[in-house]
Order: structure tokens, then sequence, then C-alpha cells
């Protein structure tokens, strides 16, 4: 009797240390379980009150519009955006640390020009005359629309060519030759007046001057309600002294 009661006191407490076991290790998952959550919890509240503010701040430096899933995973990286995070929280700012010292590499000026000059021989080398014309127009018809006194221009002379022309010489040096109408710089144009032209070299056949032509022709078709031809006829960009248009068809 004594052997078995021995061994049944040996089963219960082998049982009950078992359910003890059991019992702790459901507490402790149950723990961990609630840790992991309030820490990821946390983190992502952080991150993406952080990420924002970081992605507001890199547009207006670089001026680069980009997926806000890329922008992190290209100038941080999950690591690194935990770190500037908390920098961030803390009233840093770690994007100025990761900006490039423009002063030492030649200013954001020079940054500029070498991009549009790249950009720029990019389209006089690979692609034809067709494409490069229509591209430029594309940028000289935004200049008239971005820019009011060309489209005050255009407004004082709505359907009126002698109106028009009254409105043109405020800003140019004007005169009819029969039905044909030429536009001037002045007889001597101190350089070319396009900032994004200005800092970069010309060239002999620029495509810059497309670009002047295209505004031009906005000017007059917008006042006139009907299409014109606009040819260049002298650039200061392609060696001449001043830039010269002869408007036909107005």
């Amino acid at each position: 009797m004594s052997g078995t009661g021995t061994a049944s006191g040996t089963a219960r407490l082998r049982q009950r240390a078992t359910s003890d076991v059991d019992a702790a290790v459901d507490v402790d998952v149950d723990a961990a379980v609630d840790v992991d959550v309030d820490v990821d919890l946390d983190v992502d509240v952080d991150v993406d009150v952080d990420v924002d503010a970081l992605f507001a701040q890199d547009q207006q430096l670089m001026g680069v519009v980009m997926e806000r899933r890329d922008f992190v995973q290209k100038s941080l990286g999950c690591c690194g955006l935990v770190a500037l995070g908390a920098a961030g929280a803390a009233g840093a700012t770690p994007l100025a640390a990761l900006e490039p010292d423009w002063g030492q590499q030649g200013g954001e000026l020079l940054f500029i020009q070498n991009w549009v000059t790249d950009l720029m021989e990019t389209l006089d080398t690979e692609f034809d005359e067709a494409t490069k014309r229509k591209l430029m127009a594309g940028c000289g018809r935004g200049c008239f629309e971005r820019h009011s006194f060309k489209t005050d221009i255009a407004r004082d002379g709505k359907g009126d060519r002698a109106k028009l022309i009254a409105a043109m010489k405020r800003n140019f040096e004007v005169w009819e030759d029969g039905s044909d109408i030429h536009v001037r710089f002045g007889p001597k144009s101190p350089g070319c007046y396009c900032p994004a032209a200005r800092y970069r070299p010309p060239r002999p056949h620029d495509l810059h001057c497309y670009c002047s032509r295209a505004t031009q022709q906005a000017i007059f078709e917008t006042a006139l309600g009907h299409p014109v031809k606009v040819e260049i006829l002298q650039a200061v960009r392609r060696g001449d002294p001043t830039c010269h248009f002869l408007v036909q068809g107005a």
C-alpha cells in the first residue's frame, strides 16, 4: 500500500508540475505578445509622422517628386529610418545633414546648369528635328502662359491686329512688312533672356530658340484666334547680335 501511495503521489506531483509549467508558458507567451504589439504600434506611429515631415522637406530641397515608399527605401533604409525618426522627434533636421554641401561643390546653380546641359545635348543628338521643335514648343507655350506680361499682350490685342502690334511694342521692337510682322529684341541684345539657357554654352543651331519662337507664336495665336507661322531670322544663342522673328499669317 505504501508503495502504491508513493507512486500515486509522485504522479500527482508530476501532473501538478506539468500544469504549473504550462500555465507559466501561457502567461509568458501572452505577455510577449502584448509587448510585441506595443512596440510595433509605437514604432509605426513614430515612423509615419517623421517620414511625412522628411518627405516634405526633401521636396523643398531637391524639387524632386517621388513615391513615398521609394523615398524611404532609396534615401534611408529601414534601420536608418528609425534612427532619423528619433532625431526628428527631438527637433533635428537630419535631411540637411544628408544634403551635399553646395558651396564646396560649385553651388546649386552649377548643378542645375549641368543637368540642363545634359538634357539639351541628349535632345540635340538623340532626336529628329521635328521632335526637337515639338518638345521645345511645349516649353515656349508654357512660358507664355506662366508670365503675365505675355498674356497681357495677347489680351490687349484680342481680335485686332493693330492693337496687338501696339501691345507688342511695350516690350519688343515691332514693325510691319506688308502682311508680315517683324518682332525683334532691339538692334543688339545684351544676351539671351531665358534663365534656363543663360548658364549653358550656346550652339550654332541652339534648340532654345525654338522655345522663344513658340512663345511668340502663342502670343499671336491667342490674340488673333487663328494659326500663324513664325520663323527665326536671328538668335543670340546662334551667334547673332539679337533675336528676330518673322510672323506670317497674322
